[in-house]
């Protein structure tokens, strides 16, 4: 007769503590690249201009959503194109 580890971890799903988690709760969350990296905490100090590089960024993401089929959302009406935060993880990697 064994145990089993059902129930040994009480914490509510809706408490979600690090980046990846707020990755997984919800990984087709559109999210512009200023305010990911804003979110996630990046070092938005030790860019040059941080937003000719968000600029950019947003090009080089909108070519990968436009070849490969993923949804993203135009910039419009005061707010900046979004990209599912999955795609952005992948774009900017976690440093080691």
């Amino acid at each position: 007769m064994g145990t089993t580890m059902q129930g040994t971890f009480t914490t509510p799903q809706s408490h979600i503590t690090t980046h990846l988690g707020r990755i997984g709760r919800d990984p087709a969350r559109l999210i512009a690249v200023g305010d990911y990296w804003a979110e996630f905490d990046a070092p938005v100090e030790l860019l040059d201009d941080p937003q000719t590089t968000f600029t950019e960024d947003g090009h080089e993401l909108l070519k990968l959503c436009l070849a490969n089929g993923i949804p993203y959302r135009p910039a419009g009406d005061g707010q900046a194109i979004a990209f599912p935060v999955w795609l952005l993880r992948e774009f900017y990697p976690a440093n080691p």
